[in-house]
């Protein structure tokens, strides 16, 4: 099955059939129906597979069919129309063609949903690389997937296709260690899933929202997410309060009923609630270490040193790790010392203070005063030199497009000298016109509208101030006292 469809896409992107706009809104009907329908049967593999709450499963679930929303409403017949018969377009695009996915097996489902749903909004054929395996999500994506899909327009892969295939296709890697792989590709969306995500909590933070933030965050899908912060700078000034709200945190169950084992039929090898202690055991021994608190909801460790090899460390399980600083310039010191740049960065902290840190730390989104719930689903967004991190959607359509500029207008210095209708109609007519738009280029740029350095500034006008009383104050005594000697 993972070569006879091939044959079928690219005909299909030959064809340009995946552009059709109506295909596309026939195709995300159908997805959508065959998704809620299974609800199900879906909820039911994740569970199986990962052993999370009833509450991230309904996250995941959510999230996904959100997205597929928000990429079908961006479909418009009218301005598809407008763009195709418009001359002038300098913004125009075109799909990339055929989009290859490798999805990441944690959030399996979103994982593949996201990317899935932004490729055929594109107008783009995808194939995607999902192995038989004792997965449930695999299993139950491998049948719903192709009975809701067009078979010209989507197919799935067994095993990695040869180069010559793969330099064909846009490939979507969710995989750290494929990056390095696909330098035959047309192009790769590679995802950094070993970066890191950190939290900042200045003294001028509210102290137990930054807490509650980020203790969720850390607890959410076992503290298997991506984006949970992977260490907590706090300031020292408010460390001993944040450590207090964050125990009382992680001392309650996340939500009612939450699991706290895994489920009979999951398979040993996927994370489970106990994964905590294995996340435990990268810190036990060590010099500059310190548990704080280690519970059945989760754990809390204090680092005391600077060492790199502690600092600069992915946490897998619900584990919240903090470090003190004393200053917000030493959280961002430390900050840009963990690898650049960084996938997340959370600020706990007055607007100023805030937007001060952000402008000076290397991180590829910065959120204020909050955690997005709907960033922690899913993989590491994509590399994109020009789309920026967002929470939802993970991946959007723009990123499977590729320039495709119309021009109808020339620029006055082709009418002037290329055009037949040109009045330049000799040389020594081109010649002048040159001359002329030469001597138009030449001319100086306008002023920047900055002061020449001559102004009086704040400390010359104090000096003058004071410099001013001063002898105001002398001369008066002096004529006082001049004064006075005469008059004796």
């Amino acid at each position: 099955m993972s070569t006879e469809p091939f044959p079928r896409i690219q005909i299909a992107r030959l064809e340009g059939r995946s552009q059709s706009l109506r295909l596309r809104q026939a195709l995300f009907h159908s997805l959508h129906a065959a998704l809620t329908s299974s609800e199900s049967a879906i909820k039911q593999a994740i569970v199986a597979d990962t052993g999370n709450s009833d509450a991230d499963i309904a996250l995941e679930y959510s999230l996904v069919l959100s997205e597929l929303r928000t990429q079908y409403e961006s479909l418009d017949l009218k301005t598809e129309v407008t763009i195709a018969h418009s001359l002038e377009n300098p913004t125009g695009t075109t799909n990339v063609g055929i989009v290859y996915v490798i999805p990441e097996q944690r959030n399996l489902f979103y994982s593949i949903l996201s990317p899935l749903c932004a490729a055929l909004a594109a107008g783009n054929c995808v194939i995607l690389e999902l192995p038989p395996t004792l997965s449930q999500v695999s299993s139950t994506l491998r049948k719903l997937l192709p009975d809701a899909l067009d078979a010209d327009v989507f197919a799935i892969s067994n095993s990695r296709p040869p180069d010559s295939f793969l330099s064909q296709c846009l490939v979507v890697s969710q995989l750290d260690d494929d990056r390095k792989n696909f330098s035959v590709a047309a192009g790769c969306l590679p995802s950094r899933p070993s970066a890191l995500a950190v939290a900042v909590i200045d003294r001028t933070a509210n102290i137990s929202n930054a807490a509650r933030s980020v203790a969720l965050s850390r607890r959410l899908l076992q503290g298997q997410s991506h984006y949970a912060p992977d260490i907590v700078l706090v300031s020292e000034w408010v460390a001993d309060e944040m450590l207090a709200h964050l125990v009382r945190e992680v001392a309650t169950p996340l939500v009612k009923g939450e699991r706290t084992s895994p489920p009979a039929n999951g398979p040993s090898k996927k994370p489970t609630p106990y994964s905590r202690h294995q996340a435990l055991k990268e810190f036990d021994g060590k010099d500059g270490c310190k548990v704080v608190v280690s519970g059945e909801h989760g754990s809390i460790v204090e680092i005391t040193s600077r060492d790199q090899g502690l600092l600069h460390h992915k946490i897998e399980g619900p584990v919240t790790v903090l470090h003190r600083v004393s200053s917000l310039d030493d959280a961002i010191d430390v900050s840009n010392g963990l690898g650049l740049p960084l996938d997340a960065l959370y600020i706990f902290a007055t607007p100023e203070e805030a937007i001060y840190v952000s402008r000076f730390v290397d991180t590829r989104i910065s959120c204020m005063n909050h955690i997005p719930l709907e960033l922690l689903i899913g993989p590491s967004a994509p590399v994109h030199p020009t789309a920026p991190t967002t929470a939802t959607p993970r991946y959007a359509s723009a990123m499977f497009r590729r320039p495709q500029p119309r021009s109808a207008t020339a620029s006055d210095l082709s009418k002037t000298i290329l055009l037949e209708d040109s009045k330049a109609s000799t040389r020594a007519s081109i010649q002048d016109q040159l001359s002329s738009w030469s001597r138009a280029a030449a001319r100086p740029l306008r002023p920047t509208g900055q002061g020449d350095g001559k102004a009086l500034g704040f400390f010359d006008a104090a000096f003058l101030l004071a410099g001013g009383t001063v002898l105001s104050v002398a001369a008066t005594s002096i004529f006082l006292t001049v004064r006075y000697l005469r008059r004796r």
